[in-house]
């Protein structure tokens, strides 16, 4: 940017003063300091947050591996009409050909 007289102006303010630079430095470090302290604490939460999740994810293979072992509805229906028919045709064998003593 060009001010008045054809000489170019900085596009930000430039501190003169030696006191507010190194004020500025201070608060920057300490910018840093904290948000690198508090990246830490995440980090650290976030691994025991991992260890959680695989946790819960072992569980819950354990939980699908048993509900994969259940019998179907259809498993259900038929086992039980297969028990029923079974016990018909073993009552019908004995009226049929009678208990002999």
């Amino acid at each position: 940017m060009k001010a008045k007289g054809g000489v170019e102006s900085p596009p930000f303010k430039v501190q003169t003063n030696d006191m507010s630079e190194q004020t500025t430095h201070d608060t920057t470090r300490d910018s840093v300091a904290r948000i690198e302290a508090r990246l830490d604490r995440l980090e650290s939460r976030f691994d025991r947050f991992e260890e959680r999740f695989r946790r819960v994810e072992t569980d819950m293979l354990d939980v699908k591996t048993r509900v994969a072992l259940l019998p179907t509805a259809w498993t259900l229906l038929l086992g039980g009409a297969g028990i029923t028919m079974g016990i018909m045709a073993f009552a019908l064998a004995l009226v049929r050909f009678g208990v002999t003593q």
